[in-house]
């Protein structure tokens, strides 16, 4: 593995850990608002065929949403991110794929996951943390000299 690709995720975990005050109870739940900071949004076996989590971060702060790993019943089941509301621009549906980053381009994004009613939910965890959308001025200006 390269290093670049290492450190997102090593920032990314570090920070979910130590800021997050997200339950493992609300991780699995089925759709909802999150504001925390950081959080993981987890399959769990008795979701609805339809669930929509909304990231709302604070002004100011752009949302970072990973998925390490995803394989599921791509005819039966797939995730959505949207870059904002429910009926933004969306990034695309996706069933599969490995280190799947995606970066919004306000204080808001949503997660919706589908599945047919007869295909059993799939294991998965999608991470999230927010991220200043602009630097602090000092610390750019340092970036210049």
């Amino acid at each position: 593995m390269k290093l670049p690709s290492v450190i997102p995720w090593a920032l990314l975990l570090s920070t979910a850990t130590t800021v997050s005050t997200e339950s493992d109870e609300d991780a699995r739940k089925c759709g909802g608002v999150r504001r925390n900071f950081s959080g993981r949004i987890s399959s769990y076996s008795s979701w609805e065929p339809k669930c929509t989590w909304t990231i709302l971060l604070e002004r100011g702060y752009r949302i970072v949403l990973t998925i390490p790993f995803l394989s599921l019943n791509c005819n039966e089941e797939y995730v959505e991110i949207t870059d904002g509301l429910p009926d933004s621009t969306t990034f695309g549906k996706f069933c599969s794929g490995g280190h799947l980053v995606f970066r919004s381009s306000s204080n808001v994004m949503t997660v919706k996951y589908y599945r047919s009613s007869n295909q059993p939910v799939s294991s998965f965890d999608i991470f999230y943390y927010g991220r200043p959308s602009v630097l602090h001025p000092q610390l750019s200006d340092r970036a210049h000299t």
